[in-house]
């Protein structure tokens, strides 16, 4: 009998969404990396390969990050592991989160379909997982992983 960290980990690479799923931490736990002053002003908004794309409320809070971008990152490095994310990208915006009515660009792609078996060995071993905001990460890319494969006849 297999583990279920050892199968999440098979199904992670199989798909090649370890490194993915490991970069999206820094969308779910912005708020713990940069603090409760800097997350009310500044949303992180994707993870586009290594760079964090950050939407800031103020031009005074965008100058005040461009500043700290070099902190920001050392501190993604900690929490994320080295070299997970590089670069922020800094723009002008609401920092308010988006409508949930209002999936974000990535969600919005069609993914290749699982087979029925692969998205139940994907849902329990997704399950599984004692830390919640990962999990809650893995359960997103999962619904957008879509629907199962249909056999044909």
């Amino acid at each position: 009998m297999r583990r279920i960290g050892d199968l999440l980990d098979a199904t992670l690479k199989r798909f090649h969404l370890g490194a993915r799923v490991h970069a999206h931490r820094a969308l779910a736990e912005w708020a713990q990396i940069v603090g409760s002053q800097v997350a009310a002003h500044a949303r992180p908004l994707e993870v586009a390969g290594t760079t964090l794309h950050v939407q800031v409320d103020h031009s005074a809070w965008l100058a005040q990050l461009r500043l700290l971008s070099p902190v920001i990152l050392e501190q993604l490095d900690a929490r994320l592991g080295a070299g997970t994310i590089t670069d922020l990208v800094l723009r002008i915006g609401s920092a308010a989160p988006p409508a949930a009515t209002d999936p974000p660009a990535a969600a919005r792609e069609e993914p290749p379909a699982l087979s029925p078996e692969e998205a139940r060995e994907i849902d329990r071993a997704i399950e599984a997982v004692p830390d919640s905001p990962l999990r809650d990460l893995l359960q997103a890319l999962r619904v957008k992983q879509g629907a199962a494969r249909r056999d044909p006849g």
